[in-house]
């Protein structure tokens, strides 16, 4: 689940992904930049076992990386980007999270 402020409004997402995680807070702070992801790509387990699926993501901004969040397993991926500036994610989630990017606003140099 994902929580947003924008001056007074408060927008909170859906929860994706399994129930198996419990919940963690990081929050980025205002004069953080989100500026990658990482995580890892795993098959599921349990229930729906043999899915691939986002089984961890961290986030990277000019201060930190906040995460790792999920189960830290399979094949590690990193997307970073040096150019334009974190706008917001998209993705595809059923049973867990299947899929994981972001949209990027330009910016002028």
């Amino acid at each position: 689940m994902f929580t947003a402020q924008y001056g007074d409004l408060t927008y909170t997402s859906e929860k994706m992904g399994g129930w198996n995680g419990g919940e963690n807070v990081s929050e980025v702070k205002r004069d953080e930049e989100i500026n990658g992801i990482s995580g890892t790509v795993a098959l599921s387990r349990g229930t729906y076992a043999g899915l691939t699926v986002v089984s961890s993501i961290s986030f990277m901004t000019n201060k930190k990386t906040h995460g790792p969040f999920g189960d830290v397993r399979g094949t590690p991926f990193t997307v970073p980007w040096n150019a334009g500036s974190f706008a917001g994610f998209y993705g595809l989630a059923v049973y867990y999270i299947d899929s994981i990017g972001v949209y990027l606003k330009a910016t002028n140099y």
